[in-house]
């Protein structure tokens, strides 16, 4: 009797939390007109202003047209009302910005805006025939698709007008490829979103591990000839000079959530020196590659759980990136969906869907000017501290599906599954991401 009457508010709670998805979802969509949840997030309160992301992009559109670099604002051409450099992969500049440019560029946003919108609304529908093939049940499915439309960094995604949260739709439907063995499809999409930002070269070694060696050689020579047929390897330099930079600044401006800027506020904090980060940022970036892409590597060899593996890749994006913002967190959000759909033990991925998806104690924090210690620290690890609860509760996952008994031994299969994915493509061979559940 406690079963099914605990059973019967699972319903009840499923629907209830799809309905305040779609409220939630509706204000969204309200708010990008009239602004009212703008003071709730540091980017729709500090940035240049709304689309500013999408019209770097813009811009470089516009300037490749005119024969000029992306890379560069120049006066006499400059034509968006504001926005930041234009930092991406060049494909961008000469395919998107290209199309987006034949418009106004508030169009062109609003154009844009839609274009993500139309996306997330077909992956609640992916969502419901993927539940329904595997059996799921209805209130399963209720709330994945809820977990779609309410997932605030959608929010300052779609207010910004970026593009991290096409990578992870793009993923989302390369995963969905995968399970319906189409393998053809599920390399396009992957390949597509490396091509628009590199965040989706981390599944690599999840791909190698499974089989799927052709499709890595194919995403490179889609990556190569794409970079041949628009002449856009003469502008890969600033692209790398900028990628390079990156990776040796440490941000301490309030949009950020990446680890560095934690270690900042604690050492800060001990030692008042605000320059002891800048000074060993190389040594600190090779030990937070190492431990989290090396624990990553080391569970996708040890475990045969393709989902974990390639979520504990994107997860470790997070913790190695330098510079996260709000708006990266989109990735994360296929990921957390599938694991929701697919574990009977699903407690825990919701609860960490819940802690990304609310919005950070920015707008109390702002209000009161309390940007200092302790406070400060509490905004940046509202972010960080679930990213890393996830990253744990992974690699807790991991550890239940072991390849073989002795590590070495697992080794060996990666290395013979690798070899035996470039003579084969065989897609009865390839494990999906709905294998092993619970």
């Amino acid at each position: 009797m406690e079963k099914i009457r605990n059973k019967s508010d699972i319903i009840i709670f499923s629907k209830v939390f799809l309905i305040i998805a779609i409220c939630i979802h509706l204000l969204f969509l309200l708010s990008l007109i009239f602004g009212f949840l703008n003071p709730f997030f540091h980017d729709s309160t500090y940035r240049l202003g709304q689309g500013s992301d999408f019209f770097a992009i813009y811009q470089a559109g516009y300037n490749v047209l005119f024969g000029l670099n992306p890379y560069e604002k120049v006066d006499g051409y400059y034509i968006v009302p504001y926005s930041y450099d234009f930092v991406y992969n060049p494909f961008l500049a000469f395919t998107m910005g290209v199309a987006f440019a034949i418009f106004p560029p508030f169009i062109a946003y609003w154009v844009w805006v839609s274009m993500l919108l139309s996306l997330i609304w077909i992956s609640c529908y992916l969502t419901h025939i993927i539940c329904k093939s595997i059996d799921k049940p209805k209130w399963v499915e209720s709330i994945a698709i809820g977990m779609w439309l309410c997932f605030s960094p959608i929010y300052v995604e779609l207010f910004m007008g970026q593009i991290t949260l096409i990578v992870g739709l793009l993923t989302f439907f390369s995963i969905y490829a995968e399970m319906r063995k189409k393998e053809a499809h599920g390399t396009f999409f992957w390949s597509l979103a490396c091509l628009i930002k590199q965040m989706p070269f981390f599944f690599i070694p999840s791909f190698l591990s499974s089989g799927r060696t052709r499709k890595v050689i194919y995403c490179i020579l889609i990556f190569s000839l794409a970079a041949i047929s628009f002449s856009i390897v003469y502008f890969f330099d600033y692209f790398i000079d900028y990628t390079i930079k990156r990776s040796s600044k440490v941000y301490t401006h309030y949009g950020n959530f990446d680890i560095r800027s934690i270690i900042y506020e604690i050492v800060v904090l001990i030692t008042s020196n605000t320059y002891w980060l800048e000074d060993n940022i190389v040594w600190i970036n090779v030990i937070i590659i190492t431990i989290f892409f090396g624990l990553s590597c080391f569970a996708t060899i040890y475990s045969k759980d393709y989902l974990i593996s390639i979520s504990l890749f994107a997860c470790s994006y997070f913790l190695i990136f330098s510079g996260v913002w709000e708006h990266h967190f989109t990735l994360l959000l296929p990921f957390l969906i599938i694991l929701w759909i697919r574990d009977d033990s699903r407690t825990k991925w919701f609860l960490i869907f819940l802690f990304l998806a609310i919005p950070t104690p920015f707008f109390i924090i702002d209000m009161c000017e309390c940007w200092y210690f302790p406070f400060s620290l509490l905004y940046r690890c509202s972010k960080f501290v679930p990213i890393l609860i996830l990253f744990i509760l992974l690699l807790k996952q991991a550890y239940k599906t072991p390849r073989k008994t002795n590590f070495i031994d697992s080794i060996k299969e990666v290395g013979n599954i690798i070899y035996n994915g470039l003579k084969s493509s065989e897609k009865e061979n390839f494990p999906n991401v709905f294998m092993f559940m619970d």
